[in-house]
């Protein structure tokens, strides 16, 4: 046996494992970006075919496969497509048994139901159980309108981020000092103070946006003199429905200290465009993020603030339906608006329980969308039979709810008559809603 030949294999081996191992292996990124290539494949194509569990899961893998990857603009657009296409279907039953909603033991919550108003312009008013205002830090005086409703107070900052960043140096500490003292004379009333509403859009470059940090302490600033000039006042925290890019609208959320309410700007504009009748050219992700087309149902419009807050007290300090712009409307403008005016008056309190308040911006500011309802009979006509069947809508501070929702999986009242709702939406097709 060859001695000098016996030490020569196991060196030519120990040389050969490192090549062997350099043509064999893959790296391990190349890997993923291959699992996350198939799971979105197949996730567009069950959206595709209307197999929405089967996207759902092979979406959240493919968000999970992105954000191993580093790309977390990736993951943040298929959570959003995640929300966005959960047919949400469930069947409800109405109960007089109100303790089977959720009640957060928050200052001026209604026990059960939610109260049903408007902006105060409305000659109307006097009709609901809460008018909201409108007021500019720093310029308007706050005195508070008479009447018997709830009062929300709209506390707007004028020049957004800049003027969160003057509120920080103490700019309008003497104002603040003066004018919220004006609200402990309430009479009774409750009153609710939303605070630099829907900062998490105020965005108009990459260097000149809304920074979370600056705006957290801001509010802060203003709440902390809340509790202490008008302790009386409950205080809303409230966001846009949507943020602007790669935004998170909890980043912004102060705590709980300062917050009894999170409150949401909610609007259903079939069309982004302020001066055309059409989706143009936004892509099906724009449309998605934004909220448009088939994609801009009320509940749709929710799914974030939900997602983020599943355990505060919701109130929805504006909503709207567009049922025109500046170009006019045409057929199918006008038929989302029925849709969606339906759907937010008949469904809201429904399928999102924690809501107590739901503000109409029932006015044409005459800049772009449209919301007043008298401009459009028919959509008027959809709102007046859609408020008519919702039980637990509450249209004055002493009112109760004749009946609110549970899901039928958790109903087991007495008796043998059950009144029966159902809901499910889908980005194919019309949102259903059956009783």
């Amino acid at each position: 046996m060859d001695g000098g030949n016996m030490m020569k294999k196991p060196i030519l081996i120990l040389l050969l494992v490192p090549l062997l191992f350099m043509v064999f292996s893959v790296p391990v990124s190349a890997v993923v970006w291959k699992d996350y290539q198939n799971a979105r494949n197949t996730a567009e194509n069950c959206e595709q075919g209307g197999d929405f569990s089967g996207a759902i899961t092979n979406y959240t893998k493919a968000s999970e496969y992105a954000k191993a990857l580093g790309y977390q603009e990736i993951g943040y657009e298929l959570d959003l497509r995640i929300r966005s296409i959960d047919p949400m279907t469930e069947v409800y039953a109405l109960t007089t048994n109100t303790s089977r909603v959720p009640h957060f033991g928050a200052k001026y919550e209604p026990q059960a139901g939610a109260y049903f108003g408007k902006i105060g312009n409305s000659s109307t008013i006097s009709n609901y159980a809460i008018a909201s205002y409108y007021f500019e830090l720093g310029q308007d005086s706050m005195n508070l309108p008479t009447g018997q409703n709830a009062v929300q107070i709209n506390l707007n900052f004028p020049d957004e981020q800049k003027t969160a960043a003057q509120i920080n140096a103490g700019a309008f500490d003497g104002w603040l000092d003066a004018q919220l003292p004006k609200l402990n004379n309430t009479a009774d009333r409750p009153v609710y103070l939303r605070i630099g509403a829907e900062m998490n859009c105020w965005y108009h470059s990459e260097t000149d946006y809304m920074k979370p940090e600056v705006y957290r302490e801001a509010y802060t600033r203003i709440a902390q003199k809340a509790r202490n000039f008008c302790p009386n006042v409950a205080l809303i925290f409230s966001v846009n429905s949507t943020s602007y890019w790669l935004g998170v609208m909890k980043d912004f959320y102060p705590g709980d200290a300062y917050v009894d309410y999170v409150g949401v700007s909610a609007y259903s504009t079939f069309y982004g465009q302020i001066d055309q009748l059409s989706l143009g050219k936004t892509t099906d992700t724009e449309q998605m993020f934004r909220c448009l087309g088939k994609y801009s149902s009320p509940i749709n419009v929710l799914r974030e603030v939900t997602y983020y807050f599943p355990n505060k007290p919701l109130m929805i300090t504006e909503c709207g339906v567009a049922n025109s712009n500046k170009a006019g409307a045409n057929a199918e403008m006008t038929n989302a608006a029925i849709r969606h005016i339906n759907e937010l008056y008949s469904s809201f309190l429904m399928v999102y329980p924690q809501i107590k308040s739901i503000v109409y911006f029932d006015y044409n500011p005459g800049s772009g969308f449209n919301y007043q309802l008298a401009d459009n009979p028919n959509v008027k006509n959809s709102f007046e039979q859609a408020v008519s069947r919702n039980p637990a809508l509450l249209r004055s501070l002493n009112d109760t709810p004749d009946a609110v929702f549970t899901k039928f999986a958790k109903y087991n009242d007495p008796g043998d008559t059950i009144r029966l709702r159902s809901y499910s939406k889908s980005v194919n097709s019309e949102a259903i809603s059956v009783s």
